[in-house]
């Protein structure tokens, strides 16, 4: 429970830091942790016709998506050039459920350890 709370801090506090490097925990928490506490916001704004403030906070999570995806990508050493497939509706989607679920030993040689960054 203690690695949750901190993965998800860690993807909300790092939405200035885009090339750190995330792992598979830290980044899937993060990503579920977003879309469920923004569709959880869209109810209550929506209902209460306060646009204004949900297209605010919308860009926000997009940041903070886009932000915790770059860091995955640097992370697997991928290019960050996937970010436009983000931006995509389908394409999204799609990227966002591939990168949740590929093996960091199966992609490029990762020269860099992020893991013990913070460590030091």
């Amino acid at each position: 429970m203690k690695n949750l709370l901190v993965s998800i801090l860690d993807g909300i506090t790092g939405i200035a830091r885009w090339n750190d490097g995330v792992d598979r925990f830290t980044y899937t928490s993060s990503i579920i942790f977003l879309f469920a506490f923004y569709y959880s916001l869209k109810f209550f704004f929506i209902s209460n016709g306060l646009f204004i403030p949900y297209f605010v906070i919308g860009l926000i999570f997009m940041v903070s998506a886009l932000s915790i995806i770059a860091r995955r990508l640097e992370y697997l050493n991928m290019s960050l050039w996937y970010l436009i497939l983000a931006i995509v509706p389908i394409l999204g989607i799609i990227l966002i459920i591939y990168l949740m679920f590929v093996d960091e030993k199966n992609s490029s040689t990762n020269t860099k350890d992020f893991r013990n960054i913070r460590k030091k």
